[in-house]
Parts: C-alpha cells; sequence; structure tokens
C-alpha cells in the first residue's frame, strides 16, 4: 500500500515512538529502511537504459531496467533478466523510443514475474516513440523488476527505455548492476553499475562515483538455478578492494540473497529473507565501486546471469549517481550514453530522459581513465542533449565537459588516481533538460585516436 504524503506526515506526528512507515506498506511488513524526516523530500532517481531487441519477430522479449547497448540483448525468458531493487518506491513517468518502425509493439513493467500497470504501445510513425505519465507500480524492496515488450517489430533495435523511481522514504536510492547476456560459471567477475557491464576485473568494470554516498545494503539474484553445494559469493569491491559487505546465494535454488542494516531486513523476491545487521560503507567523490562474483571453490559452480543492486543514501540531498565505464579503442568523434557500457563511432547509442514533469539537471561530471596514449591534444568528453526522441544529441551552449591530456596530466579525483592517471571534474557546468529529451556523451579529439584505455564517467543528477 503505498501512503499518500498527507496521511504519512499526519501518522508520523501521531506516533513519535516510530522512525517512519515502511515503504512495504502496513501491518506485518515491518517498519521503514532508514529513519525519516517529514521534512524531507523523497528521493527521485532516473533509470535511463538501452537493450537490443532480436530481429522482428513477435515473441515477448525482456530486459533489466540497467542495460547496455553491449552484453544487452533482450531475452525470450521471463527469468533471467530480472533486477533487485533495494529500496520501496514506485516506478513511473516511462518514456520509450524505436530506431525504426514497428506494426503492433509495446513496452510495459513486469514486477516480481507478473506484468505492471505502466505501458505504452510506439508509435508508427517517426520518431517511433511512446510515453506513459499516468500509471504507477509499487515496489517493495527485494522486489524484481525487469521491461517486457510485445507485439512486433521490423528488424534488431537499439530501443530506448527510461523512468523515473520515486522512494517511500526519504534519500533512499540505488546502484544496479546486471543481468546481461553473458553468464557467469566458474570465473570471478565483476558487474559495474548503470548499465549492466561485465569484466574480469575489477579496473575495468567498476564505476566512478561523482559525490559522496553511504552504502546500506546488498541485494542479489543468479536467475538461474546455484549448483547444490557451491553456490556463488557476491562482495562490495571500493576502490579495488573487497568490503564486508558480502552475500552467498542459496545452493540448489535461484532464491537469490540480500544484506543490509535495515531495522527490518525485509526479503528479496517477496520470499527469501535478507539477512539485517550489515555494516554501512562510506563512498566519497571520486572512490570507485563493482560487484565481484565469484566461485568460492572451483570449477563446481553453476551458470547463472546475475541482478544485483546496492541500497545508497546521497551525503547531498537529491544527488543520484549517473555511471558509465567502457574498455575500446576508438575513432574520433565517438560516443557513449550517459549510463551505458560501450563506445561507438555511431551515434545510435543515445538515451531518453524520463517523461518527467518537471526537469532534470546533470552536473558535476567526472571523468577519469587510464593513460591516454597516442599522438595529439587532450581528448574532451561532453555531454550533449536532442530536443525530443528521434533526435541526434549535439554539442551545444556550455554542458559539461572533461578534457584528459595524452600520458594522463591530471589524476582522476578520489582515492585512485594511482591507476586512473587521468581525470578531472567538471562542478562550473550543468545540463538541464526536459523529459523525452536525449542524451548522451560524446568524446572528441583533434589527432591520432588512443590506444585501448579505460574509461569511466560519472555525473549528479536531480529531479526538480
Amino acid at each position: 500500500m503505498k501512503i499518500r504524503p498527507l496521511t504519512a506526515a499526519l501518522l508520523l506526528l501521531a506516533t513519535p515512538c516510530f522512525a517512519g512507515f515502511s515503504g512495504d506498506g502496513f501491518g506485518a511488513r515491518g517498519f521503514q529502511q532508514y529513519v525519516v524526516s517529514s521534512s524531507v523530500s523523497n528521493l527521485v532517481s532516473p533509470m535511463m537504459t538501452i537493450a537490443q531487441l532480436p530481429g522482428s519477430g513477435s515473441a515477448t522479449q525482456y530486459s533489466s531496467p540497467a542495460s547496455g547497448t553491449n552484453f544487452g540483448a533482450t531475452a525470450a525468458t521471463s527469468t533471467v533478466r530480472r533486477l533487485p531493487i533495494p529500496i520501496a518506491g514506485s516506478v513511473s513517468r516511462l518514456s520509450s523510443a524505436l530506431p525504426a518502425a514497428n506494426a503492433t509493439a509495446s513496452i510495459k513493467t513486469n514486477i516480481n514475474g507478473t506484468a505492471g500497470n505502466v505501458t505504452c504501445a510506439y508509435s508508427a510513425s517517426s520518431p517511433f516513440n511512446c510515453t506513459d505519465t499516468s500509471h504507477s507500480d509499487h515496489l517493495n524492496s527485494g522486489d524484481l523488476m525487469q521491461w517486457q515488450w510485445s507485439g512486433t517489430w521490423s528488424a534488431t533495435a537499439i530501443v530506448q527505455y527510461s523512468s523515473l523511481f520515486t522512494a517511500d522514504n526519504g534519500q533512499q536510492g540505488f546502484l544496479l548492476a546486471g543481468p546481461n547476456s553473458f553468464g557467469i560459471v566458474n570465473t570471478t567477475d565483476y558487474l559495474g553499475f548503470g548499465s549492466g557491464g561485465l569484466a574480469g576485473s575489477d579496473l575495468f568494470a567498476s564505476s566512478v562515483m561523482p559525490d559522496a554516498y553511504v552504502i546500506h545494503g546488498l541485494y542479489a539474484i543468479p536467475n538461474a538455478t546455484e549448483a547444490a553445494s557451491n553456490p556463488h559469493l557476491f562482495t562490495v569491491y571500493k576502490n579495488g578492494s573487497a568490503t564486508a559487505m558480502t552475500c552467498t546465494d542459496t545452493g540448489g535454488s535461484a532464491v537469490g540473497c540480500c544484506v543490509n542494516d535495515y531495522a527490518s531486513p525485509g526479503n528479496i523476491g517477496g520470499s527469501t529473507a535478507c539477512t539485517g545487521g550489515a555494516s554501512t560503507i562510506s563512498v566519497s567523490l571520486g572512490d570507485t565501486l563493482s560487484i565481484q562474483v565469484s566461485c568460492p571453490t572451483t570449477p563446481s559452480c553453476g551458470s547463472i546471469n546475475p541482478g544485483v543492486s546496492l541500497s545508497i543514501s546521497p551525503v547531498t540531498t537529491g544527488h543520484v549517481p549517473i555511471t558509465a565505464e567502457w574498455v575500446a579503442n576508438w575513432t574520433a568523434p565517438s560516443w557513449v550514453g550517459a549510463e551505458d557500457n560501450n563506445i561507438s563511432s555511431s551515434q545510435n547509442n543515445f538515451q531518453l530522459v524520463p517523461a518527467s514533469a518537471s526537469t532534470i539537471t546533470f552536473a558535476n561530471l567526472i571523468v577519469c581513465s587510464t593513460a591516454v596514449t597516442g599522438a595529439g591534444a587532450a581528448r574532451t568528453v561532453s555531454y550533449q542533449s536532442g530536443s525530443a526522441p528521434g533526435v541526434l544529441p549535439t554539442t551545444g551552449g556550455s554542458p559539461p565537459s572533461v578534457s584528459i591530456a595524452t600520458g594522463g596530466g591530471v589524476a582522476c579525483p578520489g582515492a585512485n588516481a594511482g591507476s586512473l592517471t587521468g581525470g578531472g571534474q567538471d562542478t562550473t557546468h550543468s545540463l538541464v533538460l526536459n523529459g523525452s529529451q536525449t542524451i548522451d556523451s560524446a568524446l572528441t579529439l583533434t589527432a591520432t585516436p588512443g590506444s585501448n584505455t579505460i574509461w569511466k564517467i560519472s555525473s549528479v543528477a536531480t529531479v526538480q
């Protein structure tokens, strides 16, 4: 049950012995996850995603709320793209677009395996988009979310979809990772946030943080049945080192695991109980985060396709982290989405801003990389925007922009200057966008492109 703001405020005044009511509702579902002040607004988090629909067909397809152009193929199976949402709240204000004409395609939320209320049918004429600003779906902490497509479409397509998630309780937010189209078996792998990027090392996969945050919980769902005696272990990594925040799947099942510092720990997927008493993790500007997925005893783990999330709270009210990371050789110019994992010389991986009733500001752009090699001037990363769905973003005005000199120059802000020897942050400029505009990041240079380089970018999004 969703508590209306006025009702919630009256209940708080009438019951001072409680910190507030749970985002999971009344009764046996427990009390709230964090302390709530009636003077603090509820955090609104944009979820901007890209996936790849298969060639023309009519089978229902599913994708994660944190997919990307790399590793981002949709799936016809309804149990392999689920992602646990670690806080209670509501998803709404859907905006989506296809790059080509379709017949009867539509998109809809799917919560714990059941089709939700948020939905829209794509236009048959350019820009082939759709929005839903009327419906919402409420999720309890730990519920499993994915998006589903039905109908028919004409060809393999990069589909853009975005929405807003409004927390039930104060400044609660999240970082989302996976699942993607590549499974994990016996190797140790790492997941970055925002787009489901997967790599064999933390340095390749990790995401850089644009501001300070506190991590409150870890949620993981394998999206497959774990080996009976050797399930996978999930560990939060900070600045290349393991933290104490871990959870282990249940052998012989696909129920997942979760650990948090909530007064009432709750569950994952509506069934598996979470473990409480976790120690929180403080995160500073420039810190890197990833999720290590490991097999405790190789080579006897099963193949899984995990969706993982962290519950977080920003130190600065309203600051939502937007992250992207990739490793590639590239030519100039090239582009990557604001929450993506693949750079492209074709500008086809831009993303949609959710159909916000007001505006969303992107600021505090931070760019970090390993040493930039090759001749030429500095490589520059700049946010770009387009005026509507299907409109390619272009550089205009004074958007956030960071330049990195050949050989590194100024190191990445924060604790990773030793490994990320190029970096910087623009705290002066911002990009203010309305609902259903487009956004991406452009990489430019004036001479020979650099060699294979690790790039991490992030910014702070604030929904007005």
